[in-house]
């Protein structure tokens, strides 16, 4: 616990904006309506440099400017309160998505996929999307059929999975039909999939 008095609704706008940095990572559309404004953010920043005068070694305060820099997009920043934060502790699956989210940005797919998988491990769910996409990127596209398979099982909901399932499937040069009913199921899942979908089988279809 925070040791220093805060407003009533600090702890309950810490789980909102863990949330909200989860959504906005990838760009859902619920983020934007529920995400805090800038103002806000930066008067949570404010509260807890605050606390963090009195108290550097408090975690979840650490752990809560970590997320307001994220937010903020000051990912560089947000990555050395993270580094001090694990120093502390190494169990927040937050902080190991957050450092995963930082390495993705900075295209170091193998270095991310290994901390979204030490954030699986804690409980996260939300870089398995991630880390099918570093599997993409790296070119592993086995892997990534494999990894996609289960992780579909267990979330059906997740469009990414799909989406990256289904261009494995079209780098490996599966069925033209399974590639298309995955890039089809994200597209329904997620509009900002459509893209991929219109390219690989309605556009091609039509030529």
């Amino acid at each position: 616990c925070l040791r220093f008095k805060l407003r009533p609704d600090f702890f309950w706008s810490f789980c909102c904006i863990i949330a909200v940095v989860y959504l906005h990572a990838y760009s859902i559309g619920a983020a934007e309506a529920k995400r805090p404004s800038v103002p806000e953010i930066e008067q949570r920043l404010v509260e807890v440099d605050e606390i963090l005068k009195k108290d550097p070694h408090n975690f979840k305060a650490l752990e809560i400017k970590v997320a307001s820099l994220q937010l903020l997009g000051r990912l560089d920043e947000g990555m050395q309160v993270c580094q001090e934060a694990m120093s502390i502790r190494a169990d927040s699956s937050y902080l190991w998505f957050f450092k995963g989210y930082c390495q993705y940005k900075k295209e170091k797919w193998k270095d991310a996929l290994c901390s979204f998988e030490a954030a699986r491990k804690l409980g996260d769910v939300e870089g398995l999307q991630f880390s099918a996409t570093c599997l993409l990127r790296m070119k592993r596209y086995d892997d990534c059929v494999e990894f996609t398979n289960k992780a579909i099982q267990d979330h059906p909901e997740m469009a990414t999975l799909y989406l990256n399932r289904g261009l494995a499937r079209k780098y490996l040069k599966q069925s033209r039909q399974m590639v298309c009913e995955d890039l089809k199921k994200a597209a329904d899942l997620s509009p900002q999939s459509y893209a991929s979908y219109s390219k690989h089988c309605i556009e091609v279809g039509a030529k």
